[in-house]
């Protein structure tokens, strides 16, 4: 799979992607955010984040997952929830701390489909933020959790895509 890496995480730039793209909230506070004010494209990245909005009445445009959190597997409710999503799934390979020319397609496709998917990774989903926001159309919001913090709300724009852009031309596959 190393082939098809488009871009790869070097250690020099992980700490900066500890500052997030977007405010940190609390749980409640996201299921309340999603049941009054909800996005008109909403996209989820990572298990909780996505099972905690069906839970809050919420079902994301595109949400990524890996069936883990914490490097471990998912816990029967959070699973159970994914599991029960009424989304087309599609498996996509991505490598730790790398985002594949898969994923990133998968991403671009999905922002095109009028249905709502599910990309399942095959892998790691860790960055999968960065192409959730690059591609995004400018309506989404993008939903991360930030683990041991929270869930990291992104109302996407410009100056959020710029960021992110910066980050990838510093990664080299």
């Amino acid at each position: 799979m190393a082939g098809d890496v488009l871009y790869r995480l070097p250690d020099r730039l992980r700490e900066s992607l500890r500052e997030p793209f977007g405010p940190v909230m609390s749980g409640p506070e996201y299921a309340m955010r999603l049941a009054s004010r909800p996005p008109r494209l909403l996209v989820t990245v990572g298990d909780v984040v996505t099972s905690s909005a069906t839970e809050a009445g919420a079902t994301p445009h595109l949400s990524i997952v890996d069936y883990k959190t914490l490097r471990g597997p998912v816990s029967g409710d959070v699973k159970d929830r994914l599991d029960a999503m009424d989304v087309e799934r599609k498996a996509v390979p991505n490598e730790a701390a790398t985002v594949s020319r898969a994923l990133w397609n998968a991403v671009a496709e999905a922002y095109k489909s009028p249905r709502r998917t599910m990309l399942v990774v095959e892998g790691e989903e860790d960055l999968a933020t960065l192409p959730a926001i690059a591609l995004a159309p400018p309506e989404a919001v993008v939903v991360y959790g930030m683990p041991g913090k929270g869930p990291v709300w992104v109302e996407v724009s410009t100056r959020v895509k710029e960021r992110v852009l910066k980050v990838l031309a510093q990664m080299a596959p």
